[in-house]
């Protein structure tokens, strides 16, 4: 066999190899969907997501709003290893109180700005928590 047409066998694997990749990331679910969305169960409902990424740096800003039961929070916080706050809790980026901010964002994101119940997640620069309010699950996940 020549060299030329070994080269020409390579480039034929190669762009099937391509063309697989391609239709695969073509049928796999929408990648703006992210995990703390599909971690939800199938029949929430009212589901609002508000969500910035910087792009570039891995920074982004997510806020998510679903009506779900109580026993769903728990089995959701609990996928996410979500564990419970408390004010004694230490964690590595100091006191939480200066980044565990419900805030305001839109008419939907409600939630009181009461620490009590809340479940976290936090490491480095990323922070995730979640609290179960008036038949809601409210989760705001940020990275700085």
């Amino acid at each position: 066999m020549t060299i030329k047409r070994k080269w020409w066998r390579k480039k034929r694997w190669i762009s099937s190899g391509v063309a697989l990749a391609l239709v695969i990331w073509m049928a796999s679910p929408a990648s703006d969907e992210w995990v703390f969305q599909r971690k939800l169960p199938r029949y929430a409902q009212d589901v609002r997501v508000w969500k910035h990424a910087d792009g570039f740096l891995p920074d982004y800003m997510y806020l998510l709003r679903a009506r779900i039961s109580q026993d769903d929070f728990a089995r959701y916080a609990a996928s996410l290893n979500l564990t419970p706050h408390s004010p004694t809790r230490k964690y590595e980026e100091g006191p939480a109180e200066q980044f565990m901010d419900w805030g305001r964002r839109d008419d939907w994101w409600d939630p009181s700005p009461d620490l009590a119940g809340t479940f976290v997640d936090q490491g480095q620069d990323t922070w995730t928590f979640a609290k179960y309010e008036n038949g809601y699950v409210y989760l705001k996940s940020f990275n700085y």
